[in-house]
């Protein structure tokens, strides 16, 4: 039976999912779709909502992305047989999406102030609110927050990877026992092959690299990611990002003003 998992070629809610049919060794097509070519629109009218994930199994499919990885625990064995279990599971698996909430309002958010004023809020009062209880949970249940591997787990683990890409964080370091699970499941066997073959994901640093090169040259009048093809690609692949294309259409056109110093005699 043909298997196939659609979804954007990011870090993001399905990475969990992606995670748990590497680890069980499950056969499937990962089929990705570039998000700055998105939406195509004959895909995303085959969608029940017209938005990923979709997970296909023979001929038949699932959307929603806990819907799919709570599906594929099941198949898998990563869900207890005890109902009561099963619904603490679901409890940690919709706080982890409360806290993904908040970051995805960060990431659409267009006002940069606004951007600024959310992304404080989450650094300063959010992770710590829902990490500190996190590392609790996990601390009082063998570091896993069922007292074994789940597919609750595997969940946390994508969306504590796919916010530190868009925040630029580590939320974990500051939580032992949430970095400890961190680790856990990116060594499993068929998780750590797949991470390792994998083409590299788009992360804060180079968002960082790309706006270095682009100081450099307002300083110095040049373009010097020109002779460097991969260079020029990525400085070409960040400017084009949905949202900071925009940002940069809007934004006045920067003037460098250079204070030459007199010597008096």
């Amino acid at each position: 039976m043909a298997r196939k998992l659609h979804y954007f070629d990011t870090n993001g809610i399905a990475e969990s999912v992606r995670y748990m049919l590497h680890y069980a060794k499950q056969k499937f097509e990962d089929v990705r779709y570039d998000s700055q070519s998105w939406p195509v629109e004959q895909v995303k009218k085959s969608l029940p909502f017209g938005q990923l994930p979709l997970y296909e199994e023979g001929n038949k499919s699932l959307y929603q992305s806990v819907a799919i990885a709570r599906y594929i625990g099941a198949v898998h064995n990563l869900i207890p047989a005890d109902i009561w279990e099963q619904a603490q599971l679901d409890a940690i698996v919709l706080s982890v999406y409360d806290f993904w909430s908040k970051v995805i309002a960060y990431v659409k958010e267009q006002d940069i102030v606004k951007k600024q004023e959310l992304k404080k809020e989450i650094l300063g009062e959010w992770i710590d609110f829902y990490f500190a209880r996190f590392e609790n949970q996990l601390k009082n249940n063998k570091g896993f927050f069922g007292g074994k591997l789940s597919w609750a787990d595997f969940v946390f683990v994508g969306i504590v990877e796919a916010i530190n890409l868009r925040l630029g964080e580590q939320i974990e370091r500051k939580y032992p026992h949430v970095a400890a699970l961190v680790d856990k499941i990116r060594n499993l066997p068929g998780v750590k092959e797949y991470i390792v073959s994998r083409k590299p994901y788009l992360t804060w640093a180079d968002f960082v690299f790309v706006g270095i090169v682009e100081a450099i040259n307002l300083r110095l009048g040049e373009q010097i990611e020109r002779k460097y093809p991969h260079v020029a690609a990525l400085v070409d692949k960040i400017r084009n990002l949905h949202g900071v294309k925009e940002y940069i259409v809007s934004r006045k056109p920067y003037v460098l003003l250079i204070i030459h110093s007199v010597k008096l005699l």
